[in-house]
């Protein structure tokens, strides 16, 4: 009875788990989202550079980067920089940083400008200036990361313009 039972019980066994181990990984749709590339990155940290005191009317560091985003065709809904810290739809943590990226603390974001020489631009209480995310001003911040805009699929193929905050005439 009992050579009954331990067989009765592999045979159960084994028609439970042959069709599970057999079941194929489902692949998961790939992802419709793209990362900036440097190129465009390198036009994102050009018009920031670009944009002086004069150029930019804004309040505050994120409001800045939400601009300058703007202004190259790479709209986003403002997000302020402690948001972005926490992480959001339309950028993407990363661990080496490229020309265009996003430098964030809590409470401060910038736009890379230079990663081998650490350098971002942003608008800071002395007014929009260029700083090293190495100095001893920005590690006392805290740790920052690094984030990438992360466009849609049907946004890859739109054309970027580098443009300025203001019109001449204003």
């Amino acid at each position: 009875m009992k050579a009954l039972s331990k067989t009765a019980a592999v045979a159960v066994l084994t028609l439970v788990a042959v069709p599970l181990f057999a079941q194929r990984q489902i692949p998961k749709a790939k992802s419709s989202v793209r990362l900036l590339n440097k190129s465009l990155g390198q036009s994102v940290a050009e018009a920031a550079l670009n944009t002086n005191r004069w150029d930019y009317d804004g309040s505050d560091c994120s409001h800045f980067v939400n601009a300058i985003f703007e202004a190259v065709g790479l709209p986003f809904r403002y997000t302020n920089s402690f948001d972005l810290y926490d992480g959001t739809e339309t950028f993407r943590r990363v661990f080496h940083p490229q020309p265009g990226d996003l430098i964030v603390w809590r409470g401060h974001v910038g736009i890379v400008v230079d990663p081998d020489a650490h350098s971002f631009y942003s608008m800071l209480r002395s007014g929009l200036r260029l700083s090293s995310y190495t100095s001893s001003y920005w590690k006392a911040r805290g740790k920052a990361r690094f984030l990438r805009y992360a466009s849609r699929a049907h946004m890859a193929a739109q054309t970027v313009r580098v443009a300025g905050l203001h019109d001449e005439g204003q």
